[in-house]
């Protein structure tokens, strides 16, 4: 599938600032806990023996080996799923996989949120409010925090998040307080979707820098353009690719002639996920929205065509490839059937008629040439 054009839709997005108390893990190195998580590699399940056997080398059935298990279980990284046995927990897996164990902090923190349908991960930074400076521009008493902040908070408790205007760097947020202190916040973070011409998709986020995201996975290129054209005709698919069915009537010349057209969307808009600021789509393949239209369309780029001298035998040619333009969805022959005979445009030139008004002189010196011959 491919597309005529690279289009991108994009829109300022709503962001939220709060200070508030959280517990946070980041991630940082621990080499005697990824020790422990290394011993899964071996199986699905570990137990005291295999502590005590591979990394204190002290007899099984020490208690060394269950108070090291118990102790990674505190970071959430395993659980015990029978007595004595333990598994890796999903934040385990994802610490083994990465070599890095996520630590808990406390402290005031301050958190960017966006309610945003594009993004996967709506917490989109959470750093430390270290100081005094920065306690000094909170300003306002301690209050609840807003309702969908703190759902949002309560979504993303105890899973990693990875925070797009910090280049993604990856946290788990413990707990938080229900009460904090709303900041002023920013309003120049920006989300692009682009849609290249291969068919593929592209997720952008800019704020202090530009961080590429996950899209949506349900997302597709020409369901995108569909949506976003719905008002100026039909995407249907021709020969692999994109192809917007219209009518002829209000088309220019050259879009006549070259069977493409650019639009301005004012106010593009996708199902469930919003509007987006003004956007171009450029020289967007057309073609013609039934056979009525085909034939009207052919008519008109017939007589276009007829930008030079043409006899006869020029201008059945001429008919030919004007019918052939609008393979494979409309038949040639149905349009060639359809579009005048050289005698029938010979007699509405004669007659002055309007739409061969252009083409007059390139039709009658040729015929006038031949009758002197005759």
């Amino acid at each position: 599938m491919k597309g005529n054009t690279e289009v991108v839709l994009s829109r300022i997005i709503d962001t939220q600032t709060i200070a508030m108390m959280l517990t946070v893990k980041e991630f940082d190195v621990h080499d005697e806990i990824l020790a422990v998580l290394k011993l899964f590699k071996v199986g699905d399940q570990i137990t005291k023996e295999d502590v005590n056997n591979e990394l204190l080398f002290m007899p099984p059935d020490s208690p060394y080996g269950q108070n090291v298990l118990r102790a990674v279980e505190e970071f959430g990284l395993i659980k015990e799923i029978k007595e004595g046995r333990f598994e890796l927990t999903t934040l385990g897996k994802n610490a083994m996989e990465r070599g890095e164990i996520p630590t808990p902090k406390r402290g005031v923190y301050k958190v960017v949120v966006s309610d945003d349908p594009l993004l996967q991960y709506k917490i989109l930074d959470i750093q430390p409010l270290e100081s005094q400076e920065e306690g000094g521009n909170i300003s306002g008493s301690e209050t609840a925090l807003p309702v969908r902040a703190r759902d949002i908070l309560e979504d993303s408790l105890n899973k990693i998040i990875d925070l797009a205007l910090s280049d993604l760097k990856s946290v788990v947020i413990e707990k938080f307080d229900d009460h904090g202190y709303i900041l002023k916040t920013s309003n120049n973070v920006r989300i692009n979707l682009q849609l290249a011409t291969d068919g593929d998709i592209s997720l952008k986020l800019t704020g202090r820098n530009e961080i590429s995201l996950k899209p949506p996975d349900d997302f597709k290129r020409f369901d995108i353009i569909k949506q976003i054209l719905s008002g100026s005709g039909s995407l249907t698919m021709v020969d692999d690719t994109e192809v917007l069915l219209t009518e002829a009537k209000g088309l220019a010349v050259n879009e006549i002639r070259s069977f493409s057209k650019s639009f301005r969307i004012g106010r593009p808009s996708l199902y469930d996920y919003g509007d987006f600021d003004p956007v171009d789509v450029q020289k967007m393949r057309i073609m013609p929205s039934n056979e009525r239209q085909a034939i009207l369309w052919a008519s008109k780029l017939l007589i276009t065509n007829i930008d030079h001298y043409v006899g006869e035998p020029e201008y059945n040619a001429i008919v030919q490839e004007t019918a052939e333009r609008f393979e494979p969805l409309y038949s040639q022959k149905l349009i060639r059937e359809n579009l005048p005979s050289y005698s029938e445009v010979l007699r509405k030139t004669k007659e002055r008629n309007d739409q061969y008004r252009n083409a007059y002189w390139f039709l009658m010196a040729p015929y006038d040439l031949s009758a002197v011959k005759r």
